[in-house]
């Protein structure tokens, strides 16, 4: 089989290695569907190397695939099975592992780093390390759920306290996802503070405005802001070519308005859950599973907007209704959520059958900011 292995500092090669077979009773033999390619491979890969690798070994360790063979002993997943795999393998016997310190196991092998990996066909682990998995998440997505434990993991260890701070180096995956999860439990945890704000800041013209409102009121702008300026851009900007000048600027910016966005929709669904959850165990509970659902989705719907310019204008119009909807509230006019729901489930369920029943012809192409392939 064809495989990525790992010359030497700056080195990697497409080779023709063996395929892995069972050896051992609790040997699973994976076929693999996705590899994500780490950091850490990265480092590895580094002129000196950043991180120290096997000479030889197959990389990749962060993947999907399904069951190919298991050994006889091995009991919890079977062939045919979708799985993902824990790549740090450990030990199981020495003094770290016994003293429930598996993490810092010393004898650890880890995957695509000091054992074969899986940027190949297959790959073979110890059933202890396989975990079943659904069919739902895309290859693509399924492959992030290492890193995404990484996250979690990472959380739970921290244990973030309510005043607290979190310094988050880098923005590639395991990046984001921890400043989407801190973010939102941040926000779970100063329920109480954002629920208090309600003493008179200032009256005008005989309304009083509390702290609330002017959160309200300013995250209501912003998305009105931001839904009219795309709107404008798709249909009557200019289309941009793909270049590397300013590119540091751009992504900072782009970075900054994921955050924006991310805060007042975050923002927004808290304060919509006082009413619903007092217990703050379920609803960090929430946020991991709604990070997950963001995972396992967003490519998917992504592309299907991609596909179906219609439904683009129709998410930003809906950027417009909930940024109407807050300043109603931060002005005193209560707009209650199932009219906002119901609208925009309506307008979707609309829209579906127009896309059903007009399959034909050619749709209109939206403006991008940035076209690849044709910058200098």
């Amino acid at each position: 089989m064809r495989a990525a292995v790992f010359k030497g500092a700056g080195v990697v090669h497409l080779e023709d290695v063996p395929e892995p077979t069972v050896e051992t009773a609790d040997d699973v033999v994976i076929e693999v569907e996705a590899c994500g390619i780490c950091g850490t491979d990265l480092q590895i890969l580094n002129v000196p190397p950043g991180h120290p690798a096997t000479l030889g070994v197959v990389m990749g360790h962060e993947f999907v695939g399904r069951v190919s063979a298991v050994g006889s002993t091995t009991s919890g997943v079977a062939v045919g099975q979708r799985v993902t795999v824990d790549p740090e393998l450990k030990c199981g016997s020495c003094r770290n592992c016994r003293a429930g310190r598996p993490a810092s196991c010393e004898a650890v092998r880890s995957l695509g780093i000091f054992g074969d990996g899986a940027l190949a066909r297959y790959v073979k682990a110890p059933a202890a390390a396989v975990f079943p998995i659904s069919d739902g998440p895309p290859s693509a997505v399924a492959a992030l759920i290492e890193p995404l434990a990484c996250v979690v993991n990472g959380v739970n260890k921290g244990n973030p306290r309510p005043g607290e701070s979190a310094i988050i180096f880098g923005a590639g995956t395991i990046g984001c996802l921890f400043l989407a999860m801190f973010m939102r439990i941040g926000l779970l945890f100063v329920l109480s503070w954002i629920v208090g704000l309600t003493a008179p800041l200032f009256s005008v013209l005989g309304d009083e405005f509390s702290g609330r409102d002017l959160i309200l009121i300013l995250g209501g702008l912003f998305l009105i802001a931001k839904a009219t300026h795309e709107i404008h851009q798709k249909l009557e900007g200019e289309t941009g070519h793909a270049s590397t000048q300013g590119a540091a600027a751009s992504f900072g910016s782009v970075i900054a308005q994921i955050v924006a966005l991310d805060a007042i929709f975050s923002l927004d669904s808290v304060i919509t859950a006082v009413g619903m959850v007092r217990e703050i165990p379920i609803m960090v509970l929430a946020i991991v599973l709604a990070v997950l659902f963001m995972m396992w989705f967003a490519r998917p719907l992504g592309d299907f907007v991609e596909r179906h310019p219609t439904v683009k204008m129709l998410a930003l119009s809906f950027l417009l209704l909930i940024g109407l909807s807050l300043i109603a509230d931060g002005l005193g006019q209560h707009i209650p959520k199932g009219y906002i729901y119901f609208a925009m489930g309506f307008s979707v369920f609309v829209e579906m059958l127009n896309i059903r029943l007009k399959r034909v012809g050619k749709p209109v192409k939206l403006h991008d900011d940035y076209r690849p392939g044709e910058g200098k």
